[in-house]
């Protein structure tokens, strides 16, 4: 909807969208780029923030992964998750 410029059926969709994951950071993206387009700045910038912020926690997820994978005794490390994912 967003390509045929019709900003408020994208935002309507990805409303939907993010409501659904609201962990999905290319939905946030954008449903930030269709607020943007609509005039709603404020709500955009919260948007495409909550969007750089899931995408950053992914970075830290696949980082995780790839250190427990190499040293899944490590017992230092399984704090590490274990906090990372309670905090």
């Amino acid at each position: 909807a967003l390509g045929r410029n019709d900003a408020e059926l994208a935002r309507t969709l990805l409303e939907r969208a993010v409501s659904l994951d609201p962990h999905d950071a290319e939905a946030v993206h954008r449903r930030g780029l269709a607020l943007a387009r609509l005039g709603r700045t404020e709500d955009a910038r919260q948007d495409q923030q909550r969007a750089q912020e899931l995408r950053q926690d992914e970075q830290r997820i696949a980082e995780l992964i790839r250190r427990v994978n190499q040293a899944p005794r490590d017992q230092d490390l399984r704090v590490e998750v274990a906090n990372w994912l309670f905090d």
